[in-house]
């Protein structure tokens, strides 16, 4: 059967922000660098981790490393064929700062997918410009990935396969993921403190004909 798994993510934490110190040049060029990448939501006290920013429920998973939270969520657990499946990662600071800067390639977050019968294929790649996004406390940052498409065997490209017709064929499909990035001062800074925080265990949701 089919086995091929592949999870290519473009970013690999340090070696992206090693291959990119000529952004920081002056004082307004940094200025310009340190910006939110992707989209604010409203904080939990608000909606709760375990929903929308319209109230929804949803179907979170959430891990915790250097006081941020990691969480990666799916809408529901059952989708119709042909039915986008968006995927939400999120990082949420708790420490005791007024916030941090991470910096990251194109997004801090990495999406896997598994068909549990082995029959079909996912890719996920990133670009890797060097971006820095300030999170602040108490103030989750979000993004929404609609780039699930499962891949079957066949045609020339044995690495990949041919695009299925629906980007998720019936099936039962697990969905985990990883948020990575650095933990920097300064925009100029070189270096930070690599973080590598995986999701905690896999969404499970179905996809029905």
């Amino acid at each position: 059967m089919y086995r091929k798994m592949l999870m290519i993510s473009a970013m690999l934490g340090l070696l992206v922000l090693q291959g990119c110190t000529e952004l920081a040049r002056s004082g307004e060029e940094n200025k310009e660098n340190v910006r939110m990448s992707v989209q604010e939501v409203s904080p939990p006290g608000v909606n709760g981790p375990n929903t929308d920013v319209d109230g929804n429920s949803r179907q979170c998973i959430e891990s915790e490393k250097a006081a941020i939270i990691y969480r990666i969520c799916v809408d529901q657990d059952v989708y119709k064929e042909g039915e986008s499946v968006p995927v939400t990662g999120e990082l949420e600071y708790t420490g005791d700062k007024k916030s941090v800067m991470i910096a990251h390639a194109a997004s801090p977050f990495h999406y896997y997918v598994r068909d549990t019968s082995d029959t079909y294929g996912f890719v996920f790649v990133m670009n890797q410009p060097l971006i820095h996004t300030n999170l602040k406390q108490g103030q989750p940052i979000s993004e929404v990935y609609s780039g699930v498409q499962a891949y079957a065997e066949g045609g020339e490209d044995n690495l990949i396969g041919l695009p299925t017709e629906v980007p998720l064929p019936a099936g039962i499909y697990e969905i985990s993921g990883e948020a990575s990035f650095d933990m920097k001062r300064r925009v100029e800074d070189e270096k930070g403190k690599a973080v590598t925080i995986k999701s905690a265990g896999k969404l499970m949701i179905t996809v029905e004909k």
